[in-house]
């Protein structure tokens, strides 16, 4: 983790999770489309937006943007799963960091973990609509 994130406060984690978020997600989609940066990059773009509505609580946009990405991945013969698999592993980083973090600052973390809960209680009922 580099100094400029462990300076940022841990109290809002869709802000300072965000960079995080699309790290994860650029380098996944990257490995999947080796070579072809148009296809992963587009694709990447899309789901990073669904995530920061989703961190943010707006779950109507992000159901929708995650229907968009679901599209376009089959386009490009992505299978949904795969775009299931991103996220447990976005769902990870992000829970590595949160604990990291927690060693200095606890109660900042649980709300960050109380964060990521709801994330992924709102992803499932997107999933199901999607």
């Amino acid at each position: 983790m580099s100094a400029t994130h462990s300076e940022v406060s841990t109290k809002d984690l869709p802000y300072w999770g965000e960079p995080l978020i699309a790290d994860y997600i650029f380098a996944a989609f990257g490995r999947h489309f080796a070579g072809d940066q148009v296809k992963s990059d587009s694709l990447a773009r899309q789901h990073c937006r669904m995530w920061r509505n989703l961190l943010h609580g707006q779950t109507s946009i992000a159901a929708f943007q995650r229907r968009e990405l679901i599209k376009a991945a089959e386009r490009l013969n992505l299978d949904p799963s795969e775009i299931d698999a991103i996220d447990m592993g976005v769902f990870e980083y992000l829970l590595d960091a949160v604990m990291r973090r927690g060693a200095r600052a606890g109660s900042a973390a649980r709300q960050d973990g109380m964060t990521l809960v709801t994330a992924a209680s709102r992803l499932g009922e997107i999933r199901q609509v999607a």
